[in-house]
């Protein structure tokens, strides 16, 4: 079943690190999801950076909603749909 996560950075994108963005994709992988696409958005004014990932949940969900479920504190606002 296809599923978005968008995360919404509130910080400075200058202060956001790859490897929060990496731990996300290779977690998806690691537990059993294919990455379809990702894209991420920085705004000027409000400092926020959106990061969408498009992937293949093969796994039934729950192990990689319990992996992004970590990044809710990071995120602050996190949007699921499936």
């Amino acid at each position: 079943m296809k599923r978005n996560f968008l995360g919404c950075f509130k910080m400075d994108p200058c202060d956001i690190r790859d490897h929060m963005f990496n731990e996300i994709i290779m977690g998806i992988q690691k537990n059993g999801g294919e990455i379809l696409s990702t894209q991420m958005v920085s705004t000027r004014q409000s400092l926020t950076t959106f990061f969408l990932v498009l992937y293949e949940d093969n796994n039934l969900f729950s192990e990689i909603n319990t992996l992004l479920e970590n990044y809710k504190e990071i995120t602050k606002k996190t949007t699921w749909h499936q």
